[in-house]
């Protein structure tokens, strides 16, 4: 049975860095599915429920830089495994063509 979840995708370091505090960072989308696609986007977390944003909140008290996520919410099995969630997030994501950035915390320092 397909049932509604929240998932969190970790980007990988590289490709995402923005130069500066924009809504529409130039081909986000596209580098984000190719990532997917690629395996190197990490499933942080997958619930169907909010726990997420402690999932994330957890995951993220851990990382020395900042990282790019990714929101989705994608239907799936209960047991549905990485690599079919990994696809549909890849499909749920080509074509898109504006994304919003929610935090530029820098944690460089």
């Amino acid at each position: 049975m397909m049932e509604n979840y929240f998932v969190v995708l970790q980007l990988p370091g590289r490709g995402f860095g923005l130069s500066s505090n924009t809504k529409n960072p130039k081909h986000f989308w596209g580098r984000a599915v190719d990532a997917i696609v690629s395996g190197k986007a990490k499933i942080v977390s997958r619930r169907n429920d909010t726990g997420v944003s402690e999932d994330l909140a957890n995951h993220t008290k851990k990382e020395k830089k900042r990282k790019t996520y990714v929101l989705l919410n994608l239907r799936l099995r209960k047991r549905e495994g990485e690599s079919s969630i990994l696809r549909k997030a890849a499909r749920s994501l080509d074509g898109k063509s504006s994304a919003t950035i929610i935090d530029m915390t820098d944690k460089s320092g």
